[in-house]
């Protein structure tokens, strides 16, 4: 069984969030696999966008106490599985430790399709267009809506 997941994305403020939340959840709180995450961006001025907290709050998880991180060699020699949210950090995986990583979907359903960013779709201006806003809200879903598979495949898995 997996002892410790470790979600990946840029900013550690959206995608691998709300997957590191989403998967706590599901595993409860007796469960002995840890689960965190970080982003690839160094950006320490980035902070969770109000309508992306208020959404999961919506849906029952409170981000409040979510504090980003920056993508480290410790962060990563803490963890036995990793797993990226996109291809793009799925590469940045393979530079930085020379280890093919899965993406989110990938490691939930076997399936290696990507999950873009709001930043992948949308100029910075229209980051909070309605468009945005919903492209948001489905990743969010889509997320917490594999999490159970995510969860059932590394509470069998071999690690």
């Amino acid at each position: 069984m997996a002892r410790s997941v470790l979600f990946i994305c840029t900013g550690n403020i959206f995608r691998s969030m709300t997957a590191e939340f989403a998967l706590r959840r599901e595993l409860g709180t007796g469960s002995a696999i840890r689960v965190s995450s970080a982003g690839t961006a160094h950006r320490p001025e980035l902070t969770v966008r109000e309508d992306v907290a208020d959404y999961l709050l919506s849906l029952g998880l409170n981000v409040s106490s979510h504090q980003r991180r920056t993508l480290s060699s410790d962060i990563l020699a803490a963890h036995d599985v990793i797993i990226a949210m996109n291809s793009d950090h799925q590469q940045i995986l393979q530079e930085r430790i020379q280890r093919h990583v899965p993406v989110f979907f990938e490691a939930a359903t076997g399936s290696p399709h990507d999950m873009p960013d709001v930043d992948d779709l949308f100029p910075p201006e229209d980051h909070l267009s309605a468009a945005a806003r919903e492209h948001v809200k489905k990743t969010i879903d889509l997320i917490i809506a594999e999490t159970p598979e995510l969860a059932r495949r590394l509470r069998t898995s071999a690690h």
